[in-house]
């Protein structure tokens, strides 16, 4: 058995160097969405190529939106809550993206509104984690049912953060609002197991960000762009996250 070691790679910078994005994977390809630009919110939207590592813009999101939340359901990308404005007042808002296609579509709206969240899907339902003004809340959606539900809260709260799926585990990164960092950003990376509800520590990251997405591609996790510090700022950076094969026995259930 060929045993993967934990390692990050740096790739292609972004087009627009922003933070407070949302981010998703569909048809083998990065997708971010929106974000700021300084003062600035975008609805602008980046396709990225991880065969020829190359960045490309595709369709912009119907609505101006930063620190959304994103995840892939189906072959479809759902951008979900966020703030309209530099103000950072919240929204409810739910987009549906077909990559195939390269439209848009308005969807119902998150039950209350919130931003700087994270969200990703396993077996048909969506999970949002953390953001403001929950922090430590996990939720999860069943579009079967049209119901949102809580389960086991995060181990570390926090807003501005990411989350993916790989090997049907949850793995949610960085993220604002740590207080032992000159920074207050967190490098934490954690996972949860669906099956299990359970939660365990990672392989911190290698640049702590906040205001990120994550998107999972062939066994790694794309994470493009975001800021090393609490506040405005933004960088070009884009690493990806290789968990390792090994077996463990460590799990935090709260």
């Amino acid at each position: 058995m060929t045993i993967l070691l934990a390692a990050w790679i740096s790739l292609a910078p972004v087009l627009t160097p922003r933070q407070e994005i949302a981010v998703a994977s569909a048809n083998g390809k990065v997708y971010i969405v929106g974000g700021l630009s300084g003062m600035n919110v975008l609805s602008s939207v980046e396709e990225y190529d991880p065969q020829t590592n190359q960045w490309r813009f595709v369709a912009s999101v119907p609505a101006p939106v930063h620190h959304a939340a994103a995840a892939t359901l189906d072959g479809s990308i759902y951008v979900i809550g966020g703030y309209r404005t530099a103000s950072f007042a919240q929204v409810s808002d739910v987009y549906r993206y077909d990559p195939t296609a390269d439209v848009w579509t308005r969807l119902n709206n998150l039950p209350s509104s919130r931003g700087a969240a994270a969200a990703a899907a396993i077996d048909g339902k969506i999970y949002v984690a953390g953001g403001a003004p929950t922090f430590r809340e996990l939720l999860v959606y069943d579009p079967a049912v049209d119901r949102w539900s809580a389960l086991a809260s995060m181990p570390t709260p926090r807003s501005g953060l990411a989350a993916a799926v790989l090997n049907n585990r949850i793995y949610v990164f960085g993220g604002e609002g740590n207080p032992s960092t000159i920074s207050g950003v967190f490098s934490e990376n954690e996972s949860y197991d669906a099956i299990t509800a359970t939660w365990r520590s990672e392989l911190p990251m290698a640049t702590p960000r906040h205001g990120i997405g994550a998107a999972a591609i062939s066994g790694r996790i794309f994470i493009p762009a975001g800021a090393t510090v609490a506040g405005f700022g933004t960088s070009d950076i884009n690493d990806a996250f290789v968990p390792d094969t090994l077996p463990r026995r460590r799990a935090v259930r709260r």
